[in-house]
């Protein structure tokens, strides 16, 4: 697909964050038609497991990211605030997606939980493990 008809599309529905700093988030954005995930093609962090981070500032309803993990900015921009005390898990199990679909902010243990299960073998699906009653 065109960028800038994906630019145009995810922009329109984005509030509160400039198109320059929409457009430098979306330049580190490579996306995955099969999986959906969004691979950040940007910095990772090296102290914490290769998390995408933001190299940039970008300002997005009055909180400044800079340094901050990309998938946090993503969901900032998509989805609404973050809350403290919770983290964003990775439903897609994929630690460089930053699609704001694969993003729910979960208490640490849940989060902890998911990624042990998965790690056992088990999947999941939209944050929910399958086969689960």
């Amino acid at each position: 697909m065109d960028q800038r008809i994906i630019y145009s599309n995810l922009h329109s529905r984005v509030s509160d964050i400039t198109g320059e700093d929409f457009a430098k988030f979306l330049a580190n954005v490579s996306f995955d038609t099969n999986s959906g995930c969004w691979n950040w093609l940007g910095a990772v962090s090296k102290s914490h497991g290769a998390y995408p981070q933001v190299q940039f500032t970008a300002i997005v309803n009055g909180k400044q990211f800079n340094g901050y993990g990309a998938h946090r900015l993503s969901y900032a921009i998509f989805k609404g605030p973050l809350i403290k005390g919770l983290d964003l898990d990775h439903t897609c199990r994929n630690i460089r997606c930053v699609a704001p679909s694969h993003l729910e902010q979960v208490a640490h243990k849940t989060n902890s939980q998911r990624a042990f299960n998965y790690t056992k073998g088990e999947a999941f699906l939209n944050g929910f493990l399958m086969g689960a009653a």
